[in-house]
């Protein structure tokens, strides 16, 4: 991710969010906003229509709300752009360990370009595959969960 923001390209201004989520205390308040405003749109108007119903937002709405949660999910933001340059490699997402790693890509992803779903193998060496799947946003898992769950069932079972 850190050499995608690095290149010229689409990837900066996909990323903007990680960059505003390095301020103390700010990023907390604007998503809290508007009843979840931002994070709620995420899932109401990126995913395929009905991937999130109603009753999964509310309890992402109640999960949010607890005490700490915010501020940590952010944190996982804030501590991804401060790793030391020459740091450790590998152990990141899609990084499953010993064997080969399923990729997976939704190709209508607003947060993370086609490009990063290729990463060097020197970050991820057992990277097998990429599998492309066109009608998928970033929550490729909800958009399609039958073909996920066969992709990772055919993972899995190998």
């Amino acid at each position: 991710m850190l050499a995608a923001l690095r290149r010229p390209g689409r990837q900066m201004g996909r990323s903007w969010y990680m960059f505003f989520f390095q301020l103390p205390r700010l990023p907390e308040r604007a998503l809290r906003a508007g009843d979840w405003w931002a994070l709620r749109r995420g899932f109401e108007h990126d995913a395929r229509p009905g991937a999130f119903t109603p009753q999964d937002i509310d309890r992402y709405r109640e999960a949010w709300s607890q005490p700490g949660a915010l501020t940590a999910t952010i944190n996982y933001y804030r501590a991804s752009m401060r790793r030391p340059p020459g740091g450790s490699r590998g152990g990141g997402a899609g990084s499953a360990g010993p064997g080969p790693d399923p990729g997976h890509l939704g190709e209508r992803d607003r947060y993370l370009g086609a490009d990063l779903a290729e990463p060097d193998p020197a970050d991820v060496p057992t990277l097998e595959r990429v599998v492309r799947i066109p009608d998928a946003s970033h929550w490729v898992q909800h958009d399609e969960p039958d073909l996920v769950s066969d992709l990772l069932i055919d993972f899995f079972g190998r």
